[in-house]
């Protein structure tokens, strides 16, 4: 049975403005369509019937745009070879490193990060038999799983992954136990070097090897802003002239 409340738009004048205020509300004196039941009360099956659809749209759709890009990639700047890739990464990569600079504009509507994790992903792919768990996975969880290098790895946990309805962070976590830790046993890094290390991460982008700023983002900034950040690039400058003097 439908709730006999009715939904109602009421829009009403800001005095301090000329925007229209507008407000939902209950009118017993109008006519106006009723509201769903679900609206007014939780449906949980049609919840999980909607998360249900949501996840085969998504996967149908994103996953096969991933899985797409990533192919292409591949095929266009690495001739379909997964050891041409590891020979050289995206930021090694002349040509693909111009194409990573074009991203989050009009003309390359994607992020960096996401064409990164597609051609990784599209590299281990080449690479896994016919029929393979992991090509059943949705994206983020490959994107997990390729850390691991051993083919038959990936596949038990991927199908560990799927049988137990693993969460990306719980797949993370079972990643991390599954990589060996190389630097188990080094020395610790010293301060001066980490301090130097994080300074160049942040002003690194990984996918490209050069500044993570681009020109378009200053827009975003005022002009009081533009001129702090004007003030701070020059401390950031002398402060590195004043490291590489006392490096030698």
């Amino acid at each position: 049975m439908h709730d006999r409340r009715l939904a109602t738009v009421l829009i009403e004048e800001d005095e301090d403005s000329d925007l229209e205020v507008v407000t939902i509300g209950d009118d017993q004196s109008q006519e106006r369509p009723f509201l769903p039941d679900c609206a007014l009360k939780e449906d949980k099956r049609l919840v999980d019937e909607a998360a249900a659809r949501l996840k085969a749209l998504a996967f149908n759709t994103m996953a096969k745009g991933i899985a797409d890009m990533g192919a292409y990639l591949l095929d266009t700047f690495y001739e379909g070879d997964p050891e041409l890739y590891r020979s050289a990464a995206p930021r090694k990569h002349a040509s693909l490193r111009l194409l990573l600079e074009r991203c989050e504009s009009v003309d390359v509507p994607v992020s960096r990060s996401l064409l990164a994790k597609a051609l990784l992903i599209a590299a281990r792919m080449r690479e896994m038999p016919r029929n393979s768990i992991f090509s059943t996975l949705p994206p983020s969880h490959q994107a997990e799983l390729v850390r691991i290098r051993s083919i038959d790895k990936i596949e038990k946990l991927a199908e560990r992954a799927r049988s137990d309805g693993m969460s990306v962070i719980r797949l993370r976590a079972a990643v991390r136990k599954a990589v060996p830790k190389s630097n188990r046993g080094r020395k610790p890094t010293p301060a001066v070097l980490r301090v130097v290390q994080m300074c160049v991460r942040e002003l690194r982008d990984d996918d490209t090897g050069r500044l993570a700023i681009r020109k378009d983002q200053l827009t975003e900034l005022n002009e009081e802003q533009l001129a702090q950040a004007r003030e701070l690039a020059g401390i950031l400058v002398r402060r590195a002239e004043e490291l590489a003097k006392l490096l030698g």
